[in-house]
């Protein structure tokens, strides 16, 4: 087999597994599995790159045992201010736009099927990320906006 056919294999593979993610998680008004390339997230992904290295400053250092009820606050904020649809980092070379109905349901369900509290949501227009990590013993939360 080539490489260029165990690529596209690998692709359908990831594919598949953001179509069953979206499948299984409540509170989606609509969903669909979609290329990263269709969108500009150069600033979104070097942003997350930033965001990663250790000495970064989050918006926010949660203790993990009251990380929840604050992550579902910051995240019902972020949706009101910058719209329900949203993209979120999936396997390369895709992300997962949603459509969010029911924010609560939205977030129980993911968490439910990640067993991680680590999350990333980008908008694009404006450009902001929105990012959960989840250390050993709290929770990081970022909130960047692109500022021109």
């Amino acid at each position: 087999m080539s490489t260029t056919g165990a690529s596209r294999i690998r692709e359908k593979i990831i594919e598949r597994r953001g179509i069953e993610l979206i499948r299984k998680l409540d509170g989606l008004e609509a969903g669909a599995v979609v290329r990263s390339s269709d969108y500009d997230l150069s600033w979104h992904t070097a942003i997350v790159k930033e965001n990663s290295k250790f000495e970064s400053t989050p918006a926010l250092r949660i203790p993990i045992e009251k990380s929840a009820e604050i992550i579902y606050s910051k995240f019902c904020e972020f949706l009101e201010k910058y719209s329900e649809d949203v993209l979120i980092q999936f396997e390369l070379p895709y992300v997962l736009r949603v459509k969010i109905k029911n924010k609560m349901n939205f977030i129980r369900s993911l968490y439910e099927r990640q067993k991680t509290k680590d999350l990333t949501i980008f908008k694009v227009q404006p450009d902001v990320v929105f990012e959960v990590q989840e250390l050993e013993y709290e929770i990081k939360l970022f909130l960047i906006s692109k500022s021109f």
